[in-house]
């Protein structure tokens, strides 16, 4: 009997902590989840204050502006009004920021910083929550807390790319959304979500080319973690490449190439694989990356060693880290970018993914100086860490911080398009040329004897009434008149430039040359040149020599593919000839091409 009563008050002792225990536990899930949200939002909104801060357009971006504008204006998406040329390479962005800019009351930079900001700060957010996700299915029901973000929120880099004028802010709100929804993800999902994540995820070459790598990878982790049949699957992977394709169709019939045409210019398919390694040594030492990067390695293994990782956990931790390699790899072997950082934010923000959030043990010291050791050089980073040609207009290899360049060029701590315009010598001596009742092609070249601007008329056969031969798209931008063309020097924005043959390898972006010879032979009143007086950079000679050139074969079929009226024949026409026309390639000596073209 005594025992028999023992366990009888055991038993009520025990049915009676056991509420309290629950209660306890409950709460405890409770402030857990309140921190986790809390840290979470106050790192999107700590990320977003510090972008804002250092809010800018930069010169590519005002390219991207030009764009819009021509939209806007009824001219198509071309950066002249009267030539047919892709000078972005995200199609998406330019389509989006029209968009934005048809309800937008003020000017369209603003609208491009402004809504670049706010999809950076929709993808970090988005990247978080995705891992709170992920955690809260693998059984993790304790505090998380913000270990990778420390990343974006200490390095200068995400900061100036939020903004800019560019695509970053929507490369990084792709990354978020698609790591999100593949959480979401199962085998169970509906067919409803499983298409929608794959038609987000086909988005992925219209941001970047080089994101079909990612698109690639993301679509193939969809597919393991729905485990489709064969005919399901085909329909998934036809809702992934509906937009692209249709956009490559629409690319190779409008503009006649296959790529956009800043990949001609830059020749982003040869290897420049020491480039590329200083452009990754460039960013990886302004900020000792190596430090984060290497904590958070040991700590997300020391998370995984104390878990059982089953099948669809491991794939999707696995498959943003095989999207920064695979991005990784193709920016080494380009050579990278003249901008510092640009191109690797959304490869390092992919990486970090897996580990926005993590969950922290307190009772484990290693944990504790690990996040310890993060705060630290966080802190370190966001205050004094920069590039070592900070304020300079090249580093060594000739990479530039181009944000802050740009701040002491124009005197403005947040450069805009009117920072531009406040060149009142260059505008004041444009705004004679390209208003006289004439039609004047403005060129700035060694020419003259001062070097200095001078005109020349323009060819009757040109539709526009003013061109500028320039070498910044830019400042070209901000200041010419939509009517008016610009010229491109490097072949960013004209086709002509961009097939020229690469001849001396140098900085990213920079390194093809229009020669002032093409540019009089296409656009110069031919009455004008025998008239013309020689000089070491143009003689009379060459220009005539372009000019032939320019009649003939397949250089005469590049140019009527950009600068005929758009028709259904011509549409035809520019789509079926499209790969030869990309791989076509001009010598720029006007001799050279007259002899290869003209035989």
């Amino acid at each position: 009997m005594g025992t028999d009563a023992s366990a009888a008050t055991i038993d009520r002792v025990q049915l009676s902590v056991a509420p309290r225990r629950v209660v306890r536990d409950s709460a405890v899930g409770v402030w857990a989840g309140r921190i986790t949200l809390y840290t979470g939002l106050l790192s999107v909104l700590v990320f977003g204050v510090l972008a804002f801060q250092r809010r800018w357009i930069s010169d590519d971006g005002l390219i991207v502006v030009r764009v819009v504008q021509q939209i806007l204006a009824g001219a198509g998406p071309d950066y002249n009004p009267f030539e047919r040329a892709e000078a972005g390479t995200s199609p998406l962005w330019v389509w989006l920021l029209a968009g934005v800019a048809a309800v937008w009351p003020g000017e369209i930079d603003t609208a491009a910083v402004g809504f670049g900001l706010l999809l950076a700060m929709a993808g970090l957010a988005a990247g978080l929550a995705g891992c709170v996700a992920l955690h809260r299915q693998r059984g993790e029901k304790g505090m998380l807390l913000p270990v990778g973000a420390l990343v974006p929120l200490a390095v200068g880099g995400f900061w100036d790319y939020a903004t800019s004028g560019l695509e970053t802010g929507l490369s990084l709100c792709w990354l978020g959304s698609v790591w999100w929804s593949l959480v979401s993800t199962t085998e169970k999902a509906g067919r409803r979500h499983v298409f929608g994540t794959m038609a987000v995820i086909g988005l992925g070459p219209l941001i970047r080319p080089d994101f079909v790598l990612a698109a690639m990878v993301f679509g193939a982790t969809a597919l393991v973690l729905t485990r489709p049949g064969r005919r399901r699957g085909v329909q998934y992977c036809a809702a992934g490449l509906l937009l692209p394709v249709s956009y490559e169709v629409f690319r190779a019939g409008y503009y006649g190439i296959l790529v956009p045409l800043p990949a001609l210019a830059k020749e982003a398919s040869n290897s420049r694989w020491t480039q590329g390694v200083s452009y990754l040594n460039d960013f990886m030492g302004a900020y000792l990356l190596w430090i984060p990067l290497l904590v958070i390695a040991v700590m997300s293994t020391r998370m995984l060693d104390r878990t059982v990782v089953d099948r669809r956990s491991a794939v999707l931790m696995a498959a943003p880290p095989l999207v920064a390699g695979s991005l990784a790899l193709y920016l080494v072997r380009v050579g990278g970018d003249y901008m510092h950082a640009r191109l690797w934010i959304p490869v390092l923000f992919a990486l970090l993914l897996p580990v926005l959030m993590a969950p922290v043990d307190r009772s484990r010291r290693l944990e504790s100086i690990g996040v310890a050791l993060l705060a630290a050089w966080a802190l370190l980073a966001g205050l004094l860490l920069e590039p070592p040609y900070h304020g300079k207009q090249f580093g060594p290899t000739g990479i530039t911080d181009e944000r802050t360049y740009e701040t002491v060029a124009y005197n403005d701590p947040n450069p805009t398009a009117e920072s531009r315009r406040k060149d009142s010598t260059l505008m004041a001596t444009l705004a004679t040329f390209t208003h006289r009742p004439d039609r004047t092609l403005v060129m700035r070249t060694r020419i003259t004897a001062d070097g200095l601007l001078w005109t020349i008329p323009m060819s009757p056969t040109v539709p526009d009434r003013s061109g500028y031969f320039y070498n910044n798209m830019g400042i070209a931008a901000a200041i010419m008149p939509l009517q008016g063309t610009v010229i491109d020097v490097n072949g960013l924005a004209s086709p002509l430039a961009a097939h020229l043959q690469l001849e001396h390898p140098g900085r990213p972006g920079h390194e093809k040359w229009l020669p002032p010879a093409w540019v009089l032979a296409q656009y110069a009143d031919p009455a004008v040149i025998p008239h013309m007086r020689d000089t070491e950079d143009v003689t009379k000679a060459q220009v005539v020599a372009a000019r032939e050139a320019l009649s003939c074969g397949a250089l005469a079929e590049l140019i009527d593919s950009v600068t005929q009226p758009m028709t259904l024949p011509r549409f035809w026409s520019n789509l079926t000839g499209s790969l030869s026309r990309t791989t076509l390639r001009i010598p720029r000596d006007p001799f050279a091409a007259k002899a290869q073209f003209c035989q």
